[in-house]
């Protein structure tokens, strides 16, 4: 659907590699084109390393791509460095149902200690899941935790490129932990650096993601993108506190799908977030403040995904850009789809659904879905046969949404 096969045929390319100086078992973020990092290519890719005579393959781990863009899109694909290499220049290649990338050069060094650059949450409950943000972890790595007692906990972490994550100890005590790497076969090797993280049994902030949020304008509701969503566990009250000239704190609804109003009073520009919970009466810190920024205007609703059929036989149609989007979908009179998105309002009863084409226009009230990041579309009995355009307009502020596929009624 929307796809090139010939283009889909093209070798593939890996334009980075990180870390570029890496030893054996360090996990490798290997960046390009065509790397067969998302669809069913698990036993069609293979990754390279070659130095003179020898060459040795190495174990592929996960993958990132964009959903419509399997073959076109910027992808991370995750390796590790097999055994049985010497140190020095070594070149990797990516080969894909037979087609093999150009080279790309790294060194192969002794052991390193991985760069660590952020921890997630910085706030944690004991039994948490936590991720190390940074490069050049290995799968012979251990975590250290030193807790606000002075105990020590050792446990192999989970294995990425970009992250290594941990489920944190049920008995740690409450206070400031400490964190590093270490080799764990060579435990006297330079360790990572190290960094800290809270451990409460109280209640602890939401670490929010600012680059993933949507811009939107004041009055308008911010769906909030965070690391977990375990502070809302038995959280009584949840809150966001809007920082420019002064501080307005908002409450955070859909504990599921958090979302929080924008006060109406802000100016656009830029403004600060922190959030915070509380349980039993009690709050927990505000979280590092985070820069956003408002719009001048108010935004558009975003659809994302269209489903179709019973939840047990659904379809999904993914409109996010790319090649592999389709120019239509097909549905029959009379029925029900799930639309998934960014809606902006209080409410979907807010939004109109429009549906344009050969001289007539039907609107539909939506429904709300099971969540507020859904909403239920039932088309008219009496719809023809044909290619529709379908609209989402914003009754509050007059935005309008068009669904870039066209609906086809059969």
């Amino acid at each position: 659907m929307g796809q090139d096969d010939g283009d889909s045929r093209k070798a593939p390319e890996v334009t980075r590699c990180v870390p570029d100086m890496a030893s054996v078992g360090t996990v490798l973020d290997l960046q390009g084109y065509r790397l067969g990092a998302v669809g069913n290519y698990s036993d069609r890719v293979k990754i390279h390393f070659i130095q003179g005579e020898v060459s040795r393959v190495g174990r592929r781990g996960d993958g990132q791509g964009v959903t419509n863009d399997e073959h076109h899109g910027f992808q991370h694909l995750d390796v590790n460095v097999p055994e049985g290499l010497a140190l020095g220049p070594c070149r990797v290649t990516v080969e894909v149902d037979g087609q093999e990338s150009a080279p790309i050069e790294i060194e192969i060094t002794e052991w390193r200690p991985p760069e660590i650059t952020s921890i997630s949450p910085p706030w944690a409950r004991p039994g948490e899941h936590i991720f190390l943000e940074g490069s050049g972890f290995h799968v012979s790595d251990d975590i250290v935790l030193v807790d606000a007692q002075g105990r020590r906990h050792q446990f192999e972490p989970g294995h990425a490129a970009r992250d290594s994550g941990k489920t944190l100890p049920a008995d740690l005590a409450e206070g400031e932990a400490t964190l590093w790497i270490v080799n764990r076969h060579n435990p006297d090797d330079q360790p990572s650096r190290s960094i800290t993280l809270q451990i409460s049994c109280g209640p602890t902030p939401l670490k929010i993601w600012p680059d993933m949020l949507m811009p939107v304008a004041p009055g308008q509701w911010l769906n909030l993108v965070v690391t977990t969503l375990k502070p809302l566990e038995g959280a009584e009250r949840a809150e966001v506190a809007f920082q420019q000239n002064s501080q307005i704190i908002s409450p955070i609804v859909d504990y599921e799908f958090p979302r929080v109003e924008v006060p109406r009073n802000l100016s656009p520009g830029k403004v600060s977030l922190q959030t915070r919970t509380w349980r039993n009466g009690k709050s927990s810190p505000w979280s590092p403040a985070v820069s956003y920024q408002l719009l001048a205007q108010p935004a558009a609703p975003q659809i994302e995904v269209i489903e179709i059929g019973s939840p047990d036989n659904a379809s999904f149609i993914h409109l996010y850009e790319g090649p592999d989007r389709p120019q239509n979908f097909t549905i029959e009179p009379g029925k029900t789809m799930v639309w998934r998105g960014k809606f902006l309002v209080a409410s979907v009863e807010r939004l109109r659904v429009i549906i344009e084409g050969y001289g007539s226009a039907w609107t539909i009230t939506p429904v709300a879905g099971s969540n507020s990041g859904q909403m239920k579309i039932e088309l008219p009995q009496d719809i023809p046969k044909g290619d529709w355009q379908l609209i989402v307009r914003d009754l509050d502020y007059g935005t309008s949404y068009k669904v870039p596929i066209r609906m086809r009624i059969e």
